[in-house]
């Protein structure tokens, strides 16, 4: 599901255009895809721990 579909349910988008959604889909891919290399990247527990814990926020919130 894409962020223009998931934040038209969210009171906190609402005013916001089709671009601005995109961009939102667009900012929130990236961020998932560094959070994904940095966890394949990591041999340090704690901060493989700390990046599950900002995917799951991510994927829960967005």
């Amino acid at each position: 599901m894409t962020a223009t579909n998931q934040t038209e349910t969210r009171e906190e988008f609402d005013g916001f255009d089709a671009e601005e959604l995109a961009m939102l889909d667009a900012t929130l891919s990236k961020i998932k895809g560094h959070v994904d290399r940095n966890i394949e990247g990591s041999n340090d527990p704690q901060e493989i721990s700390r990046l599950l814990s900002m995917r799951y926020y991510i994927n829960q919130s967005y």
